[in-house]
């Protein structure tokens, strides 16, 4: 079992070590002080994993994000953290697969994105994307079949907008595009079905609420099945056999809607399911790990942002309470993360702000990692690590 030393100078003292013991980590910080069998050079500290994962006699690894060298090592007794630009893992690890989000537009901060990193352990800073072209924000985040992000609709003082603008990785900038919409959508929500099909739900036009859909693949935008009732800044999400459910929003019949309706593609139906506790918009949705849908947050009857989380039982036959939120938040973006959903951004305390949370299906958690502006009803999006450029 290995152990992990650390190091600090104070003054003119020398260096100090100490040592605790450790077991089964992945991604700890320092350099493996152990028996070395290989040095190559990595892309990435996931590359370098996966040349020890093919190497029969790396049991451990050491990145050094500072040049690229990836260690291989025989075994690892200790791990010294003095090294601060290497991390360090068993062969055993799993990469942590996509860890960078777009995060786009808000409230305040009509044309600004950045890239927020959510890695275990950061391997650096993304440089920040361009701003948008134009102005805009309540917008929606979706890709195309390159996986080049698109950011649609929105609204801007009393203009609502149908078009698209379209994301660059080698540029790290944006673009207009011929891309639109049939119709003018603020808040709507925009639902994966597949890696180059999204569903896009409902809005506001400026005029009227919609129960209208439209489906973007292959670059164009088409009809989709009609809402039950029309509603915006509501939240939908896909569940594990494919299903889509309908939460809440500011609809045709109430400002805060306490409704839920499942959607069946196999039959293009949808069905009702039990009302919400809480009747909830600008609110955020999601799967736990066991795939259960949950509502959390989010705003109620004009009455401010709420701390409460339901989760629909496995059978769909009725909402259990779940844990409250670290605080109450509305108009954030929903984003899943691998074995968690979060919550990024939105507007607590009178104001927008920029913390992330995450759910794990029993409790919530404020992470580390904060946005570099606060935000609210802007968009944030899952994109491929390998695909994003300009990151150190």
């Amino acid at each position: 079992m290995p152990t992990r030393s650390a190091s600090w100078l104070l003054g003119l003292v020398p260096v100090i070590f100490f040592a605790v013991q450790v077991s089964g980590e992945c991604w700890i910080p320092g350099r493996c002080q152990g028996v070395l069998t290989n040095i190559i050079h990595s892309e990435s500290k996931e590359n370098c994993l996966e040349t020890c994962q093919t190497d029969s006699e790396c049991n451990w690894f050491t990145f050094d994000t500072s040049d690229g060298t990836c260690y291989h090592f025989n075994s690892c007794p200790t791990v010294d953290d003095s090294c601060f630009t290497c991390v360090s893992g068993e062969s055993s690890c799993e990469n942590e697969g996509n860890t960078k989000f777009l995060v786009v537009s808000g409230d305040d901060y009509n044309n600004d994105t950045e890239i927020l990193e959510l890695s275990s352990w950061p391997s650096g800073t993304c440089s920040k994307p361009d701003d948008l072209i134009a102005n805009r924000y309540g917008g929606f985040l979706m890709t195309d079949s390159t996986q080049s992000p698109l950011f649609c609709g929105g609204r801007f003082d009393q203009d609502y907008f149908q078009d698209c603008q379209q994301f660059s990785y080698g540029t790290n900038q944006w673009s207009t595009t011929t891309t639109s919409m049939a119709e003018k959508r603020w808040l709507a929500k925009s639902l994966e079905l597949s890696s180059d099909q999204w569903w896009i739900t409902g809005g506001f036009n400026g005029e009227s609420k919609l129960n209208s859909t439209e489906v973007f693949k292959n670059g164009q935008f088409s009809p989709g099945p009609q809402l039950p009732e029309a509603a915006y800044d509501h939240c939908i999400v896909a569940t594990q056999n494919g299903n889509a459910i309908l939460t809440g929003g500011d609809t045709e019949n109430a400002f805060a809607s306490n409704r839920t309706w499942k959607h069946d593609w196999t039959t293009g139906e949808w069905s009702p399911l039990p009302d919400l506790a809480i009747a909830r918009t600008a609110h955020a949705c999601g799967l736990t790990p066991e795939g259960r849908v949950f509502v959390a947050g989010g705003d109620w009857m004009g009455g401010g942002d709420l701390l409460s989380t339901e989760i629909l039982t496995p059978d769909m036959s009725a909402w259990e309470p779940g844990p409250d939120l670290p605080f109450g938040v509305m108009r954030g973006a929903s984003v899943q993360f691998q074995n968690q959903a979060l919550i990024v951004g939105g507007y607590w305390d009178g104001e927008a702000g920029n913390g992330v949370m995450a759910f794990d299906g029993i409790m919530w958690v404020v992470k580390n990692q904060t946005l570099a502006i606060n935000r609210q009803w802007h968009s944030a999006i899952v994109i491929p690590n390998e695909l994003v450029q300009n990151c150190g």
